[in-house]
């Protein structure tokens, strides 16, 4: 059975699922497709979501790498704001794209959305699609109909699903990006979302000779990283791999990804739609480990977390704290770097929606309307973010201001504060207990939330029962935990930070003007 038909399968068997894609068709039908109006009558803005894959917080050079080369992304951010706290939705794939499509927490999907897609939940390309905008995805998808999605799901007209290139002097993401300047020169007239999601720096990292040839003179400082890189130079050691060499292939293909970037931006000027477009760049997740048996070339695997502790898989810092770089000249504030504001892939969706002047209903989403934020504002996220697999017996976590709470499906308890001790590498649970009470009720009122079982293909999970999947009804508003009792929120200050913890290795990003080599925080 196909994904396409399992999730048709749900509708025939569910009412409410019935009336999930019922509310969804009314939704739009309530909401007419705008007028396709020329781009002299129409001034809204275009948007183009550039999407990495297993990139690590310190990997850019303009978040702090000292070998990296990335001159087109670091003017990204010199020429927009950078900010420091953005959180992803999820620590994989496909549960972190889901959050920033629907704005939906992907644990509050009872069916696995990498089998079954995401169930009638409404999209950001379903309300801009609605309001006239032009709608394209081209790259890697893992939104479910993974291998042949319809032209129109999700409201996306033109999709165009693209695996790496092979050794292309371009990098492995060179037809993504050729395929996005095609489409932005086919909607230029009007106004347009368009996601460029690739697959730099997922494994394998085979970048073509050329880039490499770029980085033959780097020899890496093992002093230039901070404590947690150590143990993934210490894996590559123990599997016989060179850390110069993968290194050198790793930066390689950032390099790869970066030129393209350049050439889409170069493209954008050409036509005149740079000043009128929004471009977004971050990652889906956190820098892969080192995984022996997991991985083709594991030894290549050097993206570094920026002094984080975690990768992929994990609710450690690392595992889903990312670049994120917003540009938008004349709105966003060029070669700002945001400190304080903690943002979530979830407020992408609202976001959007209110600078493309969309109506929406804040109930049935989960994230906060950041728009403030991106044009200039320090104001903190209101809510908490709380983190959880699609499994009944994961790992959790959650985060509040400058609090990090994991709990893991041992049980185990942990609490940090990110404020002096962005590595967690201190657990002072047993030292603030007004506080991680508070955040312990708070965490269990959002687990009450989530569904009771889960319905997986894989059945080394949760798989469904006789294959069935579950009934899900997106027309129920998801349940929003707010900010926890007796608990003051308080922003990270890095001023301050410096100050109580000079030992901590802490960020500061110079989008503006090369790294200086003395910074100490890959």
């Amino acid at each position: 059975m196909t994904p396409s038909s399992r999730l048709l399968h749900i509708c025939r068997r569910s009412a409410s699922a019935a009336a999930a894609a019922l509310w969804v068709l009314l939704f739009l039908s309530s909401q007419p497709r705008g007028a396709v109006a020329s781009r002299d009558d129409d001034d809204r803005p275009n948007f183009i979501f550039i999407l990495t894959e297993d990139m690590g917080f310190g990997d850019l050079a303009c978040y702090g790498h000292p070998y990296a080369k990335t001159p087109n992304i670091d003017r990204l951010a010199a020429e927009g704001t950078s900010f420091v706290r953005f959180y992803v939705t999820g620590a994989t794939c496909n549960p972190s794209r889901t959050g920033l499509m629907t704005s939906r927490h992907p644990a509050s999907f009872p069916n696995y959305m990498d089998d079954f897609g995401l169930q009638n939940a409404t999209t950001i390309t379903d309300l801009l699609y609605a309001e006239g905008y032009s709608t394209g995805h081209m790259g890697k998808w893992h939104l479910g109909q993974e291998n042949d999605p319809e032209q129109g799901t999700y409201s996306i007209e033109d999709i165009r699903i693209m695996s790496r290139s092979h050794n292309d002097p371009g990098g492995k993401d060179a037809v993504i990006f050729n395929s996005s300047i095609d489409f932005i020169e086919q909607h230029k007239d009007r106004p347009f979302y368009l996601n460029v999601w690739g697959h730099v720096a997922h494994s394998p990292v085979e970048p073509h000779p050329d880039l490499v040839r770029e980085f033959c003179d780097v020899t890496v400082d093992r002093n230039d990283f901070g404590y947690w890189t150590q143990d993934k130079f210490a894996d590559v050691d123990r599997l016989g791999g060179n850390v110069d060499d993968g290194m050198r292939h790793y930066l390689a293909d950032l390099w790869g990804l970066d030129l393209q970037i350049g050439l889409l931006m170069d493209k954008l000027r050409e036509l005149d739609l740079d000043k009128n477009t929004i471009v977004v760049f971050t990652s889906d997740h956190g820098a892969a480990p080192v995984m022996e048996d997991a991985q083709s070339l594991p030894t290549r695997m050097m993206g570094v977390m920026g002094g984080l502790r975690g990768a992929k898989h994990t609710f450690y810092e690392g595992g889903i704290r990312v670049p994120y770089i917003v540009r938008y000249p004349g709105h966003v504030p060029s070669g700002k770097v945001n400190h304080l504001s903690v943002i979530s892939g979830f407020d992408l969706l609202p976001t959007i929606a209110t600078l493309a002047k969309v109506k929406y209903d804040p109930l049935f989403f989960e994230g906060e309307d950041m728009s403030d934020v991106w044009l200039g504002s320090d104001r903190a996220r209101t809510d908490p973010l709380f983190y959880s697999y699609s499994r009944t017996d994961g790992d959790r976590a959650m985060l509040y201001g400058k609090w990090k709470l994991h709990i893991s499906k041992r049980d185990k308890r942990a609490l940090y504060d990110l404020s002096v001790d962005r590595e967690e590498r201190n657990n002072v649970y047993d030292l603030v207990n007004t506080t991680r009470l508070a955040l312990e009720e708070s965490l269990h009122r959002w687990e009450e939330s989530l569904p009771k079982n889960y319905c997986r293909l894989d059945e080394r999970y949760e798989p469904c029962q006789g294959g069935i999947p579950l009934p899900y009804d997106p027309t129920i508003p998801p349940v929003k935990v707010g900010p926890p009792a007796n608990v003051t929120y308080e922003a990270v200050s890095y001023e301050s930070a410096a100050v109580l913890a000079p030992s901590s290795i802490m960020y500061t990003p110079i989008p503006t003007q090369s790294v200086d080599g003395t910074v100490r925080n890959a």
